[in-house]
């Protein structure tokens, strides 16, 4: 993508598009800087901004009469996968079951769906695989799927082709993990253009673009208010991917979450259009659904 890119809206190697810095008299959102900010001194990367998702954990005093209960489940669920496996062998579901139990799910047995999906690009095949895991889960509460879409672009911008990558979880399912990774089969080194509620990068060789954009931290806060998103950073960022990490979604109206992959010439007719391409509401792509 051309650099037209203002000196002050940037922080290390994550740059921030002009039009973007010139916003509010050409001021920065606080909590913008911030964010590129503490991503810089976290990896202090010349190539990319890999993002690392944290959390907190808090430490509590347990009585002896709980640890006794803890360790007497860890000795009874042992005891369930020995009498399970004698029937029905070393299942993944038998596995499943005794790790949900030492891990405090009683009753509960964790399930891990997959899901994958493949788009062409210019610069090669990108690749989606989510994996879910929660009570209960069954294939089909898991969706996956590409939309080819138009974007709502401002006057004059293009996109060769624009793709949303929904993934969606039935209503009712609380869920432990959740991962959507993107990855895409090229050498070209992605370039951070993350914006206001937007994590996104960029892939060129010279003749082709690539971006993949989806809502950061403080989007999914919003969607998801008391969640605890505002206080992590949600993906991660690789040379050829991007990688989106929620643990503890408790049961919920359906959960869903996005990607936008846009394409453009490189450099694009209308310099920005790709970005602005990815940079859309979630709730005008479920419409689309």
């Amino acid at each position: 993508m051309p650099s037209t890119f203002s000196d002050h809206g940037s922080v290390g190697n994550a740059r921030i598009p002009a039009h973007f810095a010139a916003r509010d008299e050409g001021l920065l959102r606080a909590d913008t800087v911030e964010k590129l900010t503490s991503l810089h001194k976290l990896t202090g990367s010349p190539e990319y901004l890999p993002r690392r998702l944290h959390f907190k954990t808090r430490s509590s005093d347990r009585s002896i009469a709980r640890m006794i209960f803890q360790f007497s489940k860890v000795i009874f669920a042992a005891w369930s996968f020995s009498t399970v496996s004698a029937h029905c062998g070393h299942s993944p579901s038998a596995r499943s079951y005794i790790f949900g139990m030492c891990n405090g799910y009683e009753d509960e047995l964790m399930i891990k769906i997959r899901q994958s999906l493949i788009l062409p690009t210019q610069l090669g095949f990108l690749s989606f695989e989510a994996q879910v895991t929660g009570a209960s889960l069954v294939d089909d509460d898991i969706s996956l799927r590409g939309i080819a879409f138009a974007p709502k672009l401002p006057a004059g911008m293009i996109t060769s082709t624009c793709t949303a990558v929904l993934l969606q979880v039935r209503q009712g399912k609380e869920l432990q993990s959740l991962r959507l990774h993107a990855e895409l089969a090229t050498e070209a080194v992605a370039s951070a253009c993350i914006g206001e509620y937007l994590d996104a990068q960029e892939w060129s060789d010279g003749e082709s673009l690539v971006v993949i954009g989806t809502e950061d931290s403080q989007a999914l806060d919003i969607r998801y208010p008391g969640m605890g998103f505002a206080d992590i950073l949600s993906v991660d960022f690789g040379p050829q991917s991007m990688t989106l990490k929620i643990d503890r979604l408790p049961s919920s109206p359906a959960a869903s979450f996005h990607f936008i992959v846009a394409e453009n010439p490189d450099p694009e007719p209308v310099e920005l259009s790709a970005w602005f391409a990815v940079d859309q509401s979630h709730k005008e792509l479920l419409r689309l659904t």
